[in-house]
């Protein structure tokens, strides 16, 4: 198969998105022109089921087509074995140029995990240490620590831009 003749391939994998709340899915207020446009270009999943109600689990055992136990992916602090093998390394071993933008929750030392390069800063990547522990993690072995007063985040709030808008506008601008 030669570079021409291999079907170019786009992968979305939205976050905490519905799909009945898109005009793609027959939402009759809602309208997405483009995820029309890509629907009617290429291909949509009617039944579609993750592996894990958890994010990273879920998008590991996407990512390798193994189930989480298979994988030791049981939480978002699990990091994926950096001799797993993915669908971006096989699409690169077929010649495809394999790239990431966006938020995928890669922790630990393997930040890519056969992407060639990761065209936009992963949100939450910074949370983690080398070691894939999620930094301010409380060490349980010193007792429970104190509570933190609920929603004081929803308190603090003010009128500005978030990290995670920073974040979705680089990867807007970079895709």
């Amino acid at each position: 198969v030669t570079a021409r003749s291999r079907p170019n391939i786009l992968l979305i994998m939205t976050d905490e998105h519905a799909p009945m709340y898109s005009s793609t899915y027959g939402h009759p207020l809602v309208q997405t022109p483009q995820m029309d446009r890509l629907a009617a270009e290429g291909t949509t999943f009617d039944n579609a089921y993750c592996n894990s109600p958890l994010c990273l689990p879920s998008r590991m055992s996407f990512m390798t087509g193994r189930y989480v136990h298979k994988i030791s992916a049981y939480d978002n602090a699990s990091p994926l074995p950096s001799h797993a093998v993915t669908w971006a390394h096989m699409l690169g071993a077929l010649g495809y140029d394999v790239a990431l933008c966006g938020k995928q929750h890669f922790v630990g030392p393997d930040q890519l995990h056969g992407f060639h390069e990761q065209l936009a800063v992963d949100l939450h990547a910074e949370l983690w240490t080398k070691n894939g522990v999620l930094r301010g993690t409380p060490d349980w072995s010193k007792g429970t620590p104190a509570a933190v007063k609920p929603w004081s985040g929803v308190a603090e709030a003010s009128p500005g831009v978030t990290r995670e808008i920073e974040v979705d506008d680089l990867a807007e601008e970079k895709a």
